[in-house]
This record gives structure tokens, sequence and C-alpha cells, in this order.
């Protein structure tokens, strides 16, 4: 198992930013979303809605080869017809989708079902199937190993779409939503991303929620540390 470039917990629970749980300084800023103590796992993050509207954003290690995953716990508020709902991914500024899951999206054929896109070779790809239930947790995972574009839900696999190439994204994450790319109406949690192919780790990674930073040091004693301090004297 390989460690993320970037995760989030959103343990927080409140500020402006959000912290980057993986110790790489990953911060992304929130923009139209807010955090919330009804994550899957302790608090999350949400975007109540509205149209085109950033949930959070911030900048990652871009990823120019041929592995990339992506994954975390999704609730969404809403999913009519024909909309256009970003869970999480790496967006361009315009919108254009480098890697990422949508809870719902109407194009490429196949309308209104859960969908993972990646840029791979210059052309967007797409990975589609399963549905979501409005109310209802779902964990998501979008993984590509140069061949397979793999999407999963609660660690099983949806789909696979077979495209070899490269991947060569701007490095920005968004979560919640992306301005340029429809609504969002969406909880999340546990966000990872990875310049990994993750696929053999999905189940795992599922049933590890993301440690907030500083979390599993030891707390401080100081009843201990005084008596320490007797015996060098």
């Amino acid at each position: 198992m390989a460690n993320p470039i970037a995760a989030y917990s959103f343990d927080a629970g409140t500020g402006a930013t959000i912290a980057d749980d993986s110790g790489n300084s990953r911060t992304l800023t929130v923009a139209s979303g807010s955090y919330t103590g009804s994550g899957h796992t302790s608090a999350g993050f949400q975007n109540t809605g509205g149209t085109a509207v950033t949930g959070a954003s911030g900048t990652v290690t871009a990823v120019s080869g041929s592995t990339c995953s992506v994954m975390g716990w999704v609730k969404p508020f809403a999913l009519p017809a024909s909309g256009v709902h970003l869970a999480f991914g790496a967006m361009q500024a315009g919108g254009n989708t480098d890697f990422g899951i949508y809870t719902q999206r109407g194009d490429f054929g196949t309308s209104n079902v859960l969908q993972g896109d990646a840029r791979i070779g210059g052309s967007l790809i797409a990975a589609n199937g399963a549905a979501l239930t409005v109310g209802t947790w779902a964990h998501l995972a979008l993984t590509f190993d140069g061949t397979n574009l793999k999407l999963y839900k609660d660690g099983s696999l949806v789909t696979t779409t077979v495209n070899a190439g490269s991947l060569a994204n701007t490095g920005t994450l968004y979560v919640a939503g992306h301005a340029s790319a429809g609504t969002a109406a969406v909880t999340v949690d546990d966000v990872r991303y990875f310049s990994t192919d993750e696929s053999a780790n999905i189940t795992t990674w599922m049933n590890t929620p993301v440690t907030p930073l500083g979390a599993s040091l030891p707390p401080v004693r100081t009843g201990y540390k005084r008596y320490q301090h007797m015996l060098v004297r």
C-alpha cells in the first residue's frame, strides 16, 4: 500500500481551510462548502447545492504518469436527472476533468449514473456504472493502472474501461463541487488522492478512516515529566 499524496479527515470541524492529514501540506481552501458534524466518521465536509459552486480546492502534486487513484465516502443530498455532480477529484480551472468521481453525470452516452472520469492521452475516458441513493453513504474509488480505469462502490468493482495511455493533470484537487462543473449537493469524508494504482487495497482503505495529523501522538503526561526531572537531578 502506498501513502496518499493528499488525505483529508475533515475532523477539524471548523475553519476556512482543510488540513492535509497525509503530512504533505496540501491544504484546501473552503469556498461554498462547510464542515458538518455528521460525517461518515466524526466530522465531514458538505456542499448543500446551488448552481456552479466550489466546495473546497487546493494544489496537490500533479500526476503525470500512468497510475492514479482517488477515493472517499460520499452521501448525496440530491440526484436530479441529467445532473453534473462532482464528489472529488483533480480538475482544471475551466471545469475540465483530469481525474475524478461524479455522484451523477448525464454524459458519455450513459445518463444519470455514478461515473468516474480520467483524462488519458489527452482524451476524457469514462467508467460508468451503479447508482447512489439520496441520504445513504457509499465509499467510491477510481483507479488507473496505465491500461484499466476502474470504478468501485463500497469496495466492489463496478466497471472497468480499457484505455491505455498516460495521465497529465494540473494538480488542483476539488472536493464537494467545482464552480464550472455543475452542482454538488453532497457530503464527503475520508478523501484520499494517490499517484499510484490502489485497486488491490480498496477494501483496506475503505475500512480505515483518515487519521487527523498528529492524532496518534501520545498525550503529554506532566506529572511523569516532573518525575523524570527529579531522577535527573
